[in-house]
């Protein structure tokens, strides 16, 4: 019988602590570090306190989950939609519209950097609408369970 060698994998560090934010990635997420370790925490904006919990993988980074806003920035929205917090569909809303464009930018110009050595410059072409009326179009999901029949979008995290 043929045995094959299999070396083990280092398992994720559950964490529960409390992270400053330093800028918000492609996908708005916030980037925070805890000794030389990249964390993403959807939900956070620059210059804000928090607590997280999630696991930390043995590479150094990890997406964890927002507990508390322990200081808020100043330039926190307050959200549009009452469904925010079981839609999955509206990552930004908590995210002015100029920081969302400016940190969509900035995360280019860093991509570009790192991926092609070269300076992106300032963008010719930057498509600006309305605060709210940006969906062009929509995917809906349909579930049903215990007799009750769900129409709209998926929710954050699900299946």
């Amino acid at each position: 019988m043929v045995s094959f060698y299999r070396p083990q994998q280092a398992k994720a560090k559950n964490i529960e602590c409390e992270l400053d934010c330093q800028e918000l990635d492609l996908k708005g997420q916030g980037v925070c570090r805890r000794d030389g370790q990249i964390c993403f925490v959807p939900g956070v904006l620059p210059g804000e306190k928090v607590r997280v919990r999630g696991s930390i993988g043995p590479k150094g980074s990890g997406r964890l989950r927002l507990l508390e806003v322990l200081t808020p920035s100043a330039q926190r929205v307050a959200p549009d939609c009452p469904y925010l917090e079981h839609c999955g569909g509206c990552t930004l809303q908590h995210v002015p519209a100029e920081l969302a464009l400016e940190s969509k930018i900035a995360g280019l110009r860093r991509l570009y950097g790192k991926q092609l050595k070269a300076q992106l410059s300032e963008p010719d072409v930057i498509v600006r609408s309305q605060n709210l009326s940006y969906r062009r179009a929509a995917r809906f999901a349909v579930r049903y369970d215990r007799g009750r029949l769900y129409l709209g979008f998926r929710e954050e995290e699900s299946h």
